[in-house]
């Protein structure tokens, strides 16, 4: 029993070792004259997240539009995250 542990240790630790995951983040901005170049960016995603100001309303009410972009550009199975910050820098 303990040997089919370590067997599985082992292997986890072989695939940690020589498979290096790539993770880009890309910051694209939310302002309309980025929008053509980060519709590109779309395509490849495996995830997307999306980020609101919890102070601006405005900010909120944007969410439905980025949605839509995100069902038109990105494939069926990107994972969609939605975060809400607060900044107290002004």
């Amino acid at each position: 029993k303990n040997i089919k542990n370590y067997d599985f240790i082992h292997d986890f630790t072989d695939y940690l070792i020589y498979s290096f995951p790539q993770l880009q983040i890309w910051d694209t901005a939310g302002q309309e004259r980025f929008r053509s170049i980060t519709q590109s960016y779309y395509r490849s995603a495996n995830a997307l997240i999306l980020t609101y100001d919890i102070t601006c309303e405005d900010s909120f009410r944007c969410l439905p539009e980025w949605l839509r972009e995100i069902e038109q550009y990105a494939n069926n199975q990107v994972v969609t995250i939605l975060v809400g910050e607060y900044s107290s820098f002004n």
